[in-house]
């Protein structure tokens, strides 16, 4: 009886260890697949980010060209404000992109036109409308774009911003000093851009169910995002959050997040 009972232990005793065995196999090959797929994940979401990447780039760089390959013939109706309102007219038709521009003259580059000269071209339902958009409750002399572009001279891009009543259309403007020949400064012309498209784009086809993408700006602002379809405006706040502190992976393991920083101006953030 002692001998059977022995056996019967001896027995357990295998089993059990012959379980553990398994389960410790189980765990094994569980996290070697878990790295693996992370691995995966990984490579395919920088090859997707560096193709968004590459994709805003090239729509960006067709708003900066349309500007140089009009820039001759802008400066050429400098000598009288109405031609400038033609060639506004002319360039923002050049550029399917392009929603809207205008060109802000310094003070008193026009005396006929009053000390502040700012005509603003846009396209409504296929038309291009223009108008005389400076006044006392625009001055846009103090605008940061304006001053900016005047003092250095240099063409950049504004953060995204909100446009007009409708606040669910974002834009962005290419802003772009003219010199009157001699280096000096004497307007900026401005082209904007409508963003809706990006965040469309960007969760078009994501390789993973549950992953959707956001765009940045540098200093940590939200460009565009998901559909509510795709993630809730609760978890694109949180990623958002995660994104500005640098975290790749949140606490609870929810979120893993990849993302690359475009190599040009804006230099906004792809995740």
């Amino acid at each position: 009886m002692k001998i059977a009972r022995n056996s019967w232990l001896s027995r357990l005793g295998i089993v059990v260890i012959a379980a553990l065995l398994v389960e410790a196999i189980s765990i094994v090959q569980y996290q070697r697949l878990r790295s693996i797929m992370e691995k995966d994940m990984s490579i395919r979401s920088r090859m997707v980010l560096r193709s968004m990447s590459d994709r805003i780039d090239r729509v960006l760089d067709l708003t900066e060209a349309s500007m140089q390959e009009n820039l001759l013939y802008l400066k050429r109706s400098l000598h009288n404000p109405d031609s400038v309102i033609r060639a506004m007219e002319y360039l923002i038709d050049d550029n399917p992109l392009v929603v809207g521009g205008c060109i802000a003259f310094i003070p008193d580059y026009y005396p006929s036109r009053g000390r502040l000269f700012e005509p603003y071209a846009y396209k409504e339902d296929g038309v291009i409308h223009t108008q005389q958009i400076a006044g006392p409750d625009h001055d846009y002399t103090q605008n940061e774009f304006f001053r900016r572009a005047v003092e250095t001279g240099v063409a950049d891009w504004s953060d995204p911003y909100l446009y007009g009543e409708d606040s669910s259309r974002s834009l962005a403007t290419f802003s772009y000093p003219i010199d009157d020949g001699s280096g000096k400064v004497i307007a900026v012309c401005g082209l904007d851009i409508d963003l809706s498209w990006m965040g469309e784009m960007l969760n078009a086809n994501q390789h993973f169910p549950s992953s959707f993408g956001v765009i940045l700006t540098e200093d940590g602002k939200l460009v565009a995002g998901p559909p509510p379809s795709r993630a809730s405006e609760d978890l694109v706040n949180e990623a958002v959050r995660y994104l500005r502190d640098s975290v790749e992976v949140s606490p609870d393991k929810k979120l893993s997040i990849r993302s690359i920083r475009m190599d040009y101006d804006p230099y906004w953030q792809i995740a």
